[in-house]
């Protein structure tokens, strides 16, 4: 309601004026056979200061009209410009996932959420095996499109309320939240596997990716945020030692 009495009414007031002024011409200034030369000029003077009066209160709401108005898309420029600053601080820039720096936060929250829920947690630490052979024999602008099309791959291999991040520059670290047993994870990583296994066809070649993956949970290999992603990275670099895409789920004995 007052929505549409701030919309309308400046609209209704210069009607009331248009009126009054009408009403007000009518009782003061004869007609036209009793009208004499003073008459005449005292109308035509009230006439143009009506009409004055009428183009001010016009000009007055237009600006007023316009200010508001500009107002409005500078702040609404302002909270994009600031949306996109946030968005470039915890993204990476040339696959659009998050970066360390979100999937950390992110991380310390799923911890605090798998360990009031009594559940298991798993870190997912993804290297590319032959990234360097591809940037050196094909250039880094195909490299940089074998990076986009491992994060979109990589992508369909996890849900929604998963996280999957671009740890550094030929890694991705996934958190995958809500499992049971250490199955879920390794489940997830063979999917992962399957994804990226199929050939990218990339300037006029195809490119045979093979990716390792190592894996640590959450509580059950420790407690530690900063350990849990040390143990998670030690692995990955374990499955690079077996000869094509492998991962290795972290072994208590081995810490």
């Amino acid at each position: 309601m007052q929505d549409l009495l701030k919309k309308y009414l400046p609209h209704f007031l210069l009607l009331l004026l248009v009126a009054v002024t009408v009403l007000v011409w009518l009782l003061i200034f004869p007609t036209e056979t009793e009208s004499d030369n003073n008459s005449v000029f005292f109308e035509s003077i009230y006439l143009t200061v009506s009409f004055i009066c009428f183009y001010l209160v016009g000009y007055y709401y237009s600006s007023a009209k316009t200010q508001s108005g500009s107002e409005v898309s500078e702040t609404q420029d302002s909270e994009s410009f600031s949306h996109e600053l946030d968005h470039m601080a915890h993204h990476d820039i040339l696959t659009g996932l998050p970066n360390r720096i979100l999937f950390t936060d992110r991380l310390q929250q799923a911890i605090a959420s798998a360990r009031r829920k009594d559940e298991l947690l798993a870190i997912h630490f993804i290297g590319l095996d032959n990234f360097r052979d591809i940037n050196d024999s094909l250039g880094h602008h195909c490299g940089d499109q074998v990076l986009k099309e491992a994060a979109c791959r990589l992508g369909t291999c996890v849900r929604d309320t998963d996280t999957i991040a671009r740890w550094s520059g030929d890694e991705f670290a996934v958190i995958q939240t809500n499992i049971r047993t250490i199955d879920d994870a390794e489940i997830v990583a063979k999917k992962m596997i399957d994804g990226l296994s199929k050939k990218i066809e990339l300037a006029r070649k195809e490119i045979q990716l093979t990716i390792s993956i190592g894996i640590a949970l959450y509580p059950l290999d420790t407690i530690n945020f900063d350990e849990l992603l040390i143990k998670a990275d030690k692995s990955m670099h374990k499955a690079k030692d077996i000869s094509g895409s492998a991962f290795d789920v972290f072994n208590h004995s081995e810490s």
